[in-house]
């Protein structure tokens, strides 16, 4: 059964599938086939700045990755023929990063208001999206924020609305914030080593005044040695000379 009729909300346009589980049922095209636009929210969502500026056609659909791994017998028709799925892949026009963890779109299993229900709540999702994004670059948020609003990013991509500057923004911010720690952690060494530096710097003065005032107490120790080379020269000289009167003791020893 190829899903050949009209869908307001597109399902991968110009592509038909036949779809049928491993157990060789074939899947109800409704199963699959996202709404119809009944909710005024439509004509809101249509009329606000972020929707115009951006010119969203999001389709709310499973992607062809996602149809292939839920029904591996899945035939994928275009313009009338059918592709070689494995010939698709290894030509890289076909994601295969989830073949083999399969994501089943929110919307499988609702009745067709719910789904537009789930997809109005999407939208709401985008349009908040672009007011984090304003309100981020106003702020110096953390890592977590960013990764967090990335993850919105790409639930969104997933149903087609197309979020790829959003996406290249927030990971310039996350590599900026990147950068910006790491000169914060390197500014921090820096200090670290600035403090260290004036620590040997203070030590150094300390030592050089030690030097000095050792230098001095050397010289000072030196000039009192030849005082007494002296005194004990006076000495000599005077005991080797015949005694004249009486000794003066304290003269001879008069040492500063």
């Amino acid at each position: 059964m190829c899903l050949t009729s009209s869908i307001p909300v597109n399902l991968l346009p110009e592509t038909q599938y036949v779809l049928s589980s491993s157990s060789g049922s074939r899947v109800s095209e409704q199963e699959f086939r996202p709404f119809e636009k009944r909710s005024q929210l439509w004509v809101k969502y249509e009329a606000d700045e972020f929707y115009q500026k951006s010119s969203q056609k999001p389709h709310f659909s499973p992607s062809e990755c996602e149809l292939l791994a839920f029904f591996p017998n899945a035939e994928i028709c275009r313009g009338g023929y059918k592709l070689d799925v494995r010939h698709e892949i290894s030509k890289g026009k076909l994601d295969v990063a989830n073949l083999d963890k399969p994501r089943f779109s929110p919307f499988k299993g609702f009745e067709e208001d719910e789904r537009e229900r789930l997809a109005t709540v999407y939208m709401d999702i985008y349009s908040e999206l672009v007011g984090t994004i304003k309100l981020i670059d106003s702020m110096d948020v953390s890592m977590d924020i960013l990764a967090a609003t990335l993850k919105k990013v790409e639930e969104l991509q997933r149903y087609g609305f197309d979020v790829t500057a959003i996406e290249a923004h927030l990971e310039k911010l996350q590599e900026c914030h990147k950068m910006k720690k790491d000169l914060e952690k390197h500014d921090m060494e820096l200090l670290i080593v600035d403090g260290e530096i004036k620590e040997l710097r203070v030590k150094l003065d300390e030592s050089v005044t030690a030097k000095k005032n050792n230098d001095n107490e050397i010289v000072r120790l030196d000039s009192n040695l030849h005082l007494v080379e002296h005194k004990i020269l006076e000495v000599e000289l005077y005991f080797e000379k015949p005694v004249e009167g009486e000794l003066d003791i304290d003269k001879l020893v008069d040492i500063p």
